[in-house]
């Protein structure tokens, strides 16, 4: 399984979110090894801690929790009107909206006999698989809008461009280096 505090940790990593707020959990100390990505964590406003005033960075986190950081993520489409999840009434509240739009946009799936199991840790095998689909989804989705600028670009009259003088920066060169 992996914990609240590894799968903070990699959701930071993919997503650069380095910026911290300051945090006072009763289970979290200074020293512990993943504070700085649990500040950053909550910072970014994906993850938040329990109503007790703890954040257990070493328990697993379950599949419903995993689907709500996603969601406070990347904010998916509400098009879960084709999505049956047999034991959605397991989720927590407010997880359960978040399910739903995970399993509707691919990031994550359920398993063959329809259900989710909301409650089940995630396993490090299944967190690479979520997080392969949702590093995959934000290429296309970055190529999509190069592809649309260059379209842009290709339609738009060119204007003139300043040349770039030696304390701008300017661009090196663009060589290749074959092996």
């Amino acid at each position: 399984n992996i914990s609240r505090a590894e799968f903070a940790a990699i959701i930071n990593k993919i997503n650069g979110f380095t910026e911290q707020e300051e945090v006072e959990f009763s289970d979290l100390s200074s020293s512990h090894w993943a504070y700085a990505e649990i500040r950053a964590a909550v910072k970014a406003g994906y993850a938040g801690g329990f109503p007790d005033g703890t954040f257990k960075p070493n328990l697993p986190v379950t599949r419903e929790q995993a689907a709500a950081i996603l969601n406070n993520i990347y904010k998916f489409e509400n098009s879960a009107q084709s999505v049956t999840i047999k034991d959605l009434s397991k989720a927590s509240p407010w997880a359960a909206d978040s399910v739903l739009r995970v399993v509707a946009s691919g990031a994550m799936g359920g398993y063959e006999d329809g259900t989710f199991a909301p409650k089940k840790p995630v396993t490090r095998a299944e967190c690479i698989v979520i997080l392969d689909r949702i590093v995959q989804k934000k290429e296309q989705s970055s190529n999509s809008q190069t592809d649309q600028q260059e379209v842009v670009s290709e339609t738009l009259p060119q204007q003139p461009v300043a040349p770039i003088s030696p304390s701008s920066g300017g661009g090196g060169g663009g060589g290749s280096s074959s092996s």
